[in-house]
């Protein structure tokens, strides 16, 4: 991995310094705060001046010749008299220039001024600097060029090309935050984290697995950048990298003002203010790791309970009672209730690891079956399913009020039914807890549970109809519960208005809660993102789905992360942008798997699984809906009709055209079935763009009216039109498609559309459409569709080929071609010919299946409808 790291993410930088010399040799001082890779971008400016024929030269580190003080000057005119004797451009590089003496530092600007020496030399932009040094670039002898930190995405891009392959957004994010952007420390942080398996790749991808811990070869590096504080300075400093960020108030109380100042004036603490207090944190995210880590758990409890006393004692108390709960595992301190509280209030931020190690400290000071719950959820939160399950099960034998029956059942729903995918045991254990439970409000709540195992189990149109009484009449974290299930369960069936008003109301009904529940806000948020994609409003989806995922990164929550990108890989997907959809059904799998949510992660494999489909990787694809059929559970019933879809789609991808639609029917009859009319309604499109627009039409149409929002019009207005063949209803479909955002749809009807044209006869205008239909597929990234496909068989075949290839694959004989074309019968034998050969064919019955399923073929049984 080491080689792969020479120009860490400057290569816009070196082009710079490439364009500046292709005018001619010219001095470049390179700058910027320590550890951004001024060094390593010097040596690769070197390189480029050796391609260019360029005699090179490296001066000894000024560091190390500083003892050298009455012998470095005449040591460099040696060196500078040796380097004009050379013939041609000669570079001399001077790394940390700043430590140059001011004779030595004459000596460089001299060389650079009178002797045609191109000087490269690199400086820490903040430290003190020579004279001569600074006067390069103030009389502009030298270019200067300032490396700035790295950015998150400069971060994101440098180790998707160092890992050789992609990275989570969530990890990237991570290196960036505890590197602040430092190319030195990046660079230790990923190898630390890869020698001791917290970086690692799944399904593709790149992600951290655990906390990042400063290496030993980081924290030797550290302890030298540390070596010359004073005692009184490095405690200090211990103890705001304990605390992560203190106020000045709290601060005083344990620090010497002089000290305070000491560390602030040298750079070590940084002060920022924030509402009307002033915060203290350390330089370097680094610094504070390396620094707490090495901290002894007796000087760890020694700090702890000094910040107890200085932070009680200050207006800042009761900021952040998490912090000071933190503290107190440390210090030993703390009542059960102090402790259950903070890890609640942990468990909500996504500090799973916090939470445990505080509800583990509140059971031990005698908690109670409140906090052994939350041991139990967070465990389940965790992928611990099978201990989460075992705690639970204790807990529902030792429950004894409705309260604590109803929370054990819903927790036992959630781990076992609906993350693991145990949906049948979860319905039994749902019916129990509602004829045990007594109290109507506890009552409602496990049925606004059980509306995820019926959606899961039954299908949407059931888990509808079970909660439009709840919605009705409940209220509380049970209207809150059942929002959620219901919105789903209305996208699903088409019913976009209830659903969009369903997740409107559980957010609001969300925010008025004065007591935590067992879901977070945002998924409010996610139902209303899927009504808005199968509204049409794909757009708007896709937004305000990204804003959702970059919040999860933001909040390190992994829950909100995997949602979204689940959902990202759908909505991209239908948008036509399909690496992206790669990219994000690769994070959904993985982060799913880390919680333990089975079957959440199958989910998003199947969407992965289409997303490959849709980029005519039909191996990669039908791979992972194999080991999807090798699963022991059942697949949720709610989103079967997808793996049909996807099923059918990776068919496709393969060349099993007949194949593809016998899936794509299978789907529409089951979602018609269970009321998933949504994906019903998908699926017949997919028919007819497979060129079967006959065979389905009545059926998507019937459909299709039960289904609410633009996408479902659109979708018959596309059917209805490659049926007809009528060029001007293509080209309004695809003006359709491109409004509604579904950049792939859009693409496919511009085909259609040149397709069309050329059929009768309009040559010049088919033209026109094709290039209308290729700047609609440039948006549509690695989009490879059978209806896609002819774009580039119509570009491999001659305009006569192409021609000839279509008529002869809709049935029509050699001589009716001819008599058509105004040609011989041998002109159109041979251009078919032709046409056989690019096309891999051998006869007129293969010819469809190249072209992308073009022809007619037999009508196929028609689906009965149960809308």
């Amino acid at each position: 991995m080491a080689a792969k790291w020479p120009l860490l993410g400057r290569d816009g930088d070196l082009g710079r310094v490439q364009r500046v010399w292709s005018a001619g040799p010219t001095s470049v001082v390179v700058a910027g705060p320590p550890g951004v890779g001024k060094t390593v971008f010097a040596r690769a400016c070197l390189d480029q001046a050796r391609s260019r024929g360029w005699h090179t030269e490296l001066l000894m580190s000024p560091a190390a010749t500083a003892a050298l003080d009455a012998t470095g000057a005449p040591m460099l005119v040696a060196l500078l008299d040796r380097l004009t004797a050379n013939e041609g451009t000669t570079v001399l590089l001077v790394d940390d220039a700043n430590l140059l003496g001011e004779a030595e530092a004459a000596l460089v600007y001299d060389a650079a001024v009178r002797r045609g020496i191109v000087v490269l030399a690199t400086l820490r932009s903040e430290a003190p600097t020579p004279t001569a040094v600074t006067a390069l670039w103030k009389n502009e002898v030298a270019l200067r060029l300032e490396l700035a930190a790295l950015s998150e995405d400069d971060v994101s891009r440098l180790l998707t090309t160092v890992l050789d392959g992609q990275v989570e957004r969530a990890t990237a994010a991570r290196f960036a935050e505890h590197s602040e952007g430092n190319a030195l420390y990046l660079r230790e942080l990923v190898l630390g984290a890869r020698a001791d398996g917290t970086l690692r790749r799944s399904h593709e991808l790149w992600r951290l697995v655990g906390a990042l811990r400063p290496s030993d070869r980081l924290a030797e590096l550290v302890a030298g950048e540390l070596h010359d504080l004073p005692a009184v300075d490095r405690r200090a400093l211990e103890v705001v990298a304990y605390a992560g960020t203190l106020t000045h108030e709290s601060l005083q109380q344990l620090v010497a003002a002089e000290v305070i100042d000491n560390l602030e004036r040298t750079g070590q603490l940084i002060s920022t203010r924030a509402g009307d207090h002033v915060e203290h944190h350390l330089r370097h995210r680094v610094h504070q790791d390396v620094l707490r880590a090495g901290l002894s758990p007796a000087r760890s409890r020694t700090i702890s309970r000094q910040l107890i006393d200085a932070v009680t004692a200050t207006t800042a108390a009761q900021d952040d009672q998490l912090q000071l709960a933190e503290w107190s595992l440390d210090a030993h301190a703390g009542t059960p209730a102090e402790l259950l509280t903070a890890a609640r209030t942990a468990r909500w931020r996504y500090d799973f690891a916090l939470a445990e190690r505080l509800v583990a400290a509140a059971i031990l000071v005698g908690g109670g079956f409140e906090a052994e719950l939350l041991a139990a959820q967070l465990a389940g939160l965790q992928g611990r399913n099978a201990d989460a399950e075992r705690q639970l099960a204790e807990l529902a034998h030792r429950a004894t009020t409705d309260a604590e029956r109803g929370q054990v059942a819903v927790g036992r729903l959630d781990n076992g039914a609906i993350f693991h995918g145990e949906i049948e045991s979860g319905l039994r254990i749902a019916e129990d807890a509602e004829r045990t439970i007594t109290d109507p409000r506890w009552r409602d709540h496990v049925r606004a549970a059980k509306l995820t195992l019926l959606l899961a189990g039954r299908g949407p149109r059931a888990a509808a109809d079970a909660a439009e009484p709840l919605l009705r009449n409940a209220g509380g974290l049970v209207l809150v519960r059942a929002c959620g299930s219901a919105a789903f369960s209305f996208v699903r069936t088409g019913a976009i208005d209830k659903a969009l008003r369903a997740s409107e109301l559980g957010l609001a009904a969300h925010r008025d809660l004065d007591e935590p529940t067992d879901r977070y806000p945002w998924f409010h948020v996610l139902t209303r993102c899927m009504a808005l994609a199968q509204a049409g409003r794909l757009l708007d989806a896709e937004t305000e789905a990204r804003e959702q995922h970059a919040r999860g990164v933001a909040e390190s929550s992994p829950e909100r992360q995997a949602f979204f990108s689940w959902h990202l890989a759908r909505v991209v997907g239908d948008r036509g942008h399909i690496r992206e959809a790669i990219q994000h059904g690769r994070e959904a799998v993985s982060r799913f798997r880390e919680l333990g949510h089975v079957q959440y992660a199958r989910e998003a494999q199947v969407a992965l699984a289409l997303a490959l489909a849709l980029a005519g990787r039909g191996t990669e694809a039908e791979a992972l809906l194999h080991e999807l059929d090798e699963f022991e559970a059942p697949a949720f019933l709610y989103t079967a009709a997808d793996r049909d879809i996807a099923r059918g789609w990776t068919l496709a991808a393969g060349g099993d055209l007949p194949g593809a639609v016998e899936a794509f029917r299978s789907a529409a009859a089951l979602g018609i079935e269970i009321g998933d009319l949504t994906a019903a309604t998908a699926a017949l499109h997919a028919i007819a763009r497979l060129g079967h627009p006959d065979d389905v039409l009545d059926e998507l149409v019937e459909i299709s009216a039960a289904v609410q929002g633009e996408l479902a019009g659109a979708r018959v207005a596309h059917a209805k039109a490659i049926s007809s063949g009528d060029p001007d209803e293509l080209n309004r479909c695809a003006r359709l498609f491109e409004t509604l955002g579904a950049d792939l749809l859009a693409a496919e009807a511009s085909a259609d559309h040149a397709e069309a044209l050329l059929r009768a006869g309009r040559r010049r205008d088919s033209n026109a459409a094709r290039r209308h239909a290729e700047e609609r597929l440039a948006r549509c990234s690695g989009a490879a569709t059978p209806a896609l496909r002819r774009l580039d068989i119509h570009a491999s075949l001659t305009r006569s080929e192409y021609e000839i290839a279509l008529l002869a694959a809709g049935g029509a004989t050699s001589t009716t071609i001819a008599e058509q074309l105004g040609l011989s019968s041998r002109t159109v034998q041979n251009h078919l010919q032709h046409a056989y050969d690019k096309l891999g064919v051998h006869s007129r019955a293969e010819l469809s299946d190249a072209l992308g399923g073009t022809a007619p073929r037999r009508p196929t049984q028609k689906l009965h409808s149960r809308i």
